[in-house]
């Protein structure tokens, strides 16, 4: 019989080779929607507030396929970029959240998040902004 932990560690597992499925086949749609939530992050934090959510992202920015957005923030999670908001109570973590304010999302609850450092979140968009920027000369240069 498994107990919670081992369930818990199997959900965990199965999250993670579907992350890992969509890195290796929707790459740029994730690396696109990484950038566009930590330069919404950065620029809320700029501008005085440390909470971001989704939301902060302009909707033509926002992910087609299903999945990326939450594929994405535990990326930038593992990599210590963001970090969930929340409180821990009596030894029990318990993340902010928050109702989508985007038609799309029908009202449900997205996280609450906030940059590990202002450092951190401007060193990825520095790198990541350069390899999209890259690509992008690569495909004119190919058109041409």
């Amino acid at each position: 019989m498994n107990t919670t932990a081992e369930k818990s560690l199997q959900a965990r597992s199965k999250f993670h080779v579907a992350i890992d499925q969509q890195d290796i086949w929707k790459p740029g749609e994730m690396r696109d929607f990484a950038v566009a939530l930590v330069s919404a992050a950065v620029t809320k934090l700029k501008g005085g507030s440390v909470e971001f959510t989704t939301d902060d992202v302009p909707e033509d920015k926002h992910p087609q396929s299903h999945g990326i957005a939450g594929s994405v923030i535990e990326k930038l999670k593992n990599a210590s970029v963001i970090e969930a908001v929340g409180v821990l109570h009596a030894g029990r973590w318990y993340a902010d959240r928050v109702r989508s304010s985007r038609p799309s999302s029908k009202g449900r609850w997205i996280g609450k998040y906030q940059l590990c450092s202002l450092t951190h979140g401007c060193e990825f968009l520095k790198r990541n902004a350069v390899a999209i920027a890259g690509q992008q000369m690569d495909l004119l240069a190919l058109t041409h």
